[in-house]
């Protein structure tokens, strides 16, 4: 149903942007949990892992190079994830989402840094993680 919604804009009576409301209410539920990769509602089902994702331009168009629907459209939001690919312009994108600065030229520090500290961990960082990287390069 929400297939025809969205590409042939027939309203079904299906309130899109609640999915991820709705997906978390019935894992609660029924004390099943909801994977963070489930497709469209999941955390990281609108997040770019690969540094070429964030070379493209920050525009309506770049938007539609990597993803075919917009998280709004389910009521998620995107995110940046690190790995073991990530360089300069994921690092930056990450800094840039959690509303801090990475001092010029200190991106291949703080590169060094996340690898670092994912190989050692064998996980994605969080936020606090990645901040504490930032900050020990400032």
């Amino acid at each position: 149903a929400s297939v025809i919604q969205i590409y042939y804009g027939i309203d079904c009576g299906i309130q899109l942007d609640k999915m991820v409301e709705l997906s978390r209410l019935v894992s609660d539920i029924t004390k099943w949990p909801m994977t963070d990769t489930m497709p469209f509602v999941g955390k990281t089902s609108f997040s770019h892992l690969v540094e070429v994702h964030y070379t493209v331009p920050d525009t309506e168009e770049g938007f539609w190079a990597y993803l075919c629907m917009k998280p709004e459209t389910f009521g998620n939001t995107s995110h940046n994830l690190l790995g073991h690919y990530s360089g300069p312009w994921a690092v930056r994108a990450k800094a840039r989402e959690l509303g801090i600065t990475i001092p010029e030229g200190k991106e291949p520090e703080v590169v060094a840094g996340v690898r670092s500290q994912i190989r050692w961990r064998k996980r994605q960082l969080s936020n606090e993680e990645f901040q504490k990287i930032v900050e020990g390069v400032s």
